[in-house]
């Protein structure tokens, strides 16, 4: 079994030199397919570290990145994010020389390997065009998966004995990786005026995928949800706001039908009982994460400014009948607590860096299908930062390197812009601006 393994990332080593994008297509479907075998399976090194198989095909794609980038490394990293390496790796250096913390803070750290996915989509793909069938690629992923799972939860689902596997630790249907069944119905209901072929087999994608979502009993997905349906409103005009209004409000409708009879075995009640429970702070996930916040607030106020090192023991658990410390499901306190808070700034920084460079290229674009389609990418990532104040949407391994993905293909609709405004035009008027 080793040896089929080495086998595998030697073919990952190859494609990394010489068609680094295809690991991009493996990356995707080995983080949605529902075994998790081929992500969070371990490779042992030196001994005693396990690498998960994702964060060597990240490995791999940065190489392959660096390798055959078609832009300069400069321009596709922001001030910002390189300000919070720097705290996070302070952070690092902390617990594994001062505090001797060793492999737990390695172990910590690692979590934010992801974000190098930021850096990568702009050094492999230079347009618009490039990254298109890529992000076909997921909505079809997201859908086949996403009915694989709903399939096992209703126990008619042939390839059970396929997803039984020691690394499943969650399903799309409940929790984190339920965040990835939202991203396609967002992105389809902001690109739908363009939709002039396939206009079916889209509506069938987005109703799907919000049924779904939904049907994933996760309030985070459902705040993610309400949060990114609003910034939709907010940028679409009188008419499409009424439209898309109704839109949702049938699909809403459906989905309550549905939720009557759709008995959650997580939570041992139907979906209509969970909704109602959304905003019961007294309710048992609400309360224990009510509970963990405050004690991570006063871990921050311990130390505000550098923060804890990565590897130190959070102090806070769920009580019950073993004593189980668990992670703050609260990626802004998380990272505040490690960094410190000017880490945080930084971090809070990038992510309004992203919101800016959208809206900027929004504003160049108006009445384009490319201004309709960054909306709907940063519809997707507001629903991520939205979903990441109540679970882990940033540092998961499970999803956070398809998260990450989302700025740097924002980045690359506005460096091609800029590049495609830059270069001169031969023979034809060069394409003015679209003023908003």
């Amino acid at each position: 079994m080793k040896l089929l393994i080495e086998v595998f990332i030697l073919a990952g080593l190859v494609c990394a030199l010489v068609r680094p994008k295809w690991l991009v297509y493996f990356l995707i479907f080995s983080l949605l397919e529902p075994s998790r075998t081929f992500s969070l399976g371990n490779y042992t090194v030196l001994g005693t570290v396990n690498i998960k198989f994702c964060e060597i095909t990240l490995v791999f794609l940065g190489l392959g990145a660096l390798l055959n980038r078609c832009r300069p490394v400069w321009s596709c990293v922001k001030l910002s994010e390189i300000i919070f390496a720097v705290f996070a790796v302070v952070s690092l250096v902390r617990g594994v020389v001062v505090f001797d913390f060793g492999e737990a803070a390695f172990n910590q750290f690692r979590t934010f390997a992801a974000m190098a996915m930021t850096l990568i989509i702009p050094l492999l793909y230079r347009t618009r065009d490039e990254v298109q069938p890529v992000l076909r690629f997921f909505g079809a992923v997201v859908c086949v998966m996403g009915a694989i799972e709903f399939l096992d939860i209703l126990h008619l689902n042939p390839l059970t004995d396929l997803m039984n596997s020691p690394y499943r630790t969650m399903s799309m249907m409940g929790g984190t990786p339920g965040g990835m069944l939202a991203m396609p119905f967002l992105y389809i209901v902001s690109t739908w005026r363009f939709h002039e072929r396939g206009r079916m087999t889209a509506l069938l994608v987005m109703i799907w995928c919000f049924v779904l979502s939904v049907m994933s009993a996760s309030r985070g997905v459902w705040m993610g949800l309400l949060g990114g349906i609003a910034g939709l409103l907010w940028f679409l005009p009188l008419r499409r706001k009424i439209a898309t209004v109704l839109t949702v409000l049938a699909l809403v409708l459906l989905a309550v039908v549905f939720s009557r009879g759709y008995y959650v075995e997580r939570y041992d009640v139907n979906l209509l009982s969970r909704i109602k429970y959304m905003v019961d702070p007294n309710e048992g996930n609400a309360q224990w994460r009510l509970y963990a916040w405050q004690q991570m607030v006063q871990d921050i106020r311990e130390h505000p400014w550098v923060g804890w090192p990565f590897g130190s023991d959070s102090s806070f658990y769920v009580s019950g009948d073993r004593y189980q410390e668990v992670a703050p499901h609260n990626e802004y306190l998380k990272i505040a607590r490690y960094t410190g808070i000017f880490g945080l700034c930084a971090f809070l920084a990038f992510l309004t860096s992203v919101f800016v460079t959208g809206v900027r290229f929004i504003q160049r674009t108006r009445g384009m299908r490319e201004c309709n389609e960054m909306i709907g990418l940063l519809l997707c990532f507001l629903f991520h930062i939205i979903t990441s104040f109540v679970t882990q949407e940033f540092t998961t391994l499970d999803i956070s390197a398809i998260v990450w993905a989302i700025p740097g293909i924002v980045l690359v609709y506005d460096l091609a812009d800029r590049e495609r405004r830059r270069a001169p035009v031969s023979g034809a008027r060069a394409p003015q601006p679209v003023l908003a």
